[in-house]
């Protein structure tokens, strides 16, 4: 090989190199855009069945509490606060902020909230008036008013997230800058691509040294994915309530999945690359 033919080898490497750099970044940026910085994504792990569900049972026991400090029968509970209702309200919330629903608005989760006030207010007072308790109806519209604002006031307490303005802006800010890098990498891979062509007159090169780029940047999210599962697996999360822990490990498990797809792409792309690459050998060869 003459010194010619060493330099633009070394060139197409060097290419081929910043390529990988530009498919790496950009899937990377395609997987905080799809999902880890995505406000649907975190509209879906707040409306889990099980988190809903956590979240019923806290305002259901706190309401049990407060009976049992008032000396109040709790037969109202189940039939006042179910998981609809809970839902409904916990999906108004992170919708309202986000603004991922027309239907589903910071208005509607006030109103839901209203309802629900109302609602616990009848049964209780219902309840009151069935255990025939001897009181002036003022003094007993005011206790009631109060015990279904109480009880009100933890049901938005434990459906709203106390970091969501952080929550935003991360989204916000990654929106943004992966859309920035996005659109940098893949300009970049193209004009990329288009140097490395026109380093070789063989086709099979420009191949091969495309499908190094693919590969390594399988490897590389690869490494991103398992770096990720190891810090998840040796942190031990102390976040209150604790169901809330439930929601971050859902939301690293989801990105970590979506990084594992990209690999599994990147490495498809890699092998059909490959095989062509190949191909392109023999028939040059022949």
């Amino acid at each position: 090989m003459n010194k010619d033919a060493v330099s633009r080898s070394k060139k197409r490497s060097v290419l081929s190199f910043f390529l990988y750099l530009c498919i790496a970044l950009s899937s990377l940026c395609v997987v905080f855009l799809s999902v880890t910085a995505n406000p649907n994504t975190f509209v879906k792990e707040f409306t889990q069945p099980s988190y809903v569900a956590n979240v019923k049972d806290d305002v259901v026991q706190y309401t049990r509490d407060m009976c049992l400090n008032n000396s109040l029968p709790d037969d109202f509970i189940e039939s006042s606060i179910t998981y609809d209702k809970i839902y409904n309200i916990e999906n108004a919330y992170i919708q309202g902020e986000f603004g991922t629903s027309l239907e589903f608005t910071t208005e509607s989760y006030k109103n839901l909230l209203n309802q629900f006030k109302e609602d616990v207010f009848e049964s209780v007072n219902e309840m009151v008036q069935s255990q025939n308790i001897e009181i002036e109806q003022s003094v007993k519209d005011t206790a009631v008013e109060t015990f279904a604002q109480q009880v009100t006031d933890y049901t938005a307490k434990a459906t709203s997230f106390g970091y969501i303005r952080q929550v935003k802006s991360f989204c916000e800010l990654s929106k943004t800058v992966c859309s920035i890098i996005l659109s940098i990498c893949l300009a970049g891979s193209i004009g990329l691509i288009v140097a490395i062509t026109l380093r070789t007159s063989r086709k099979y090169r420009v191949m091969r040294s495309i499908s190094y780029s693919f590969g390594s940047a399988a490897v590389m999210n690869l490494i991103v994915a398992a770096a990720v599962s190891i810090v998840k697996a040796t942190k031990n999360l102390v976040i209150y309530p604790t169901y809330l822990v439930d929601v971050f490990i859902r939301w690293v498990d989801d990105s970590l999945n979506s990084v594992l797809t990209c690999a599994g792409i990147l490495a498809i792309i890699f092998v059909a690359f490959a095989c062509f690459t190949l191909k392109l050998k023999r028939d040059s060869q022949q």
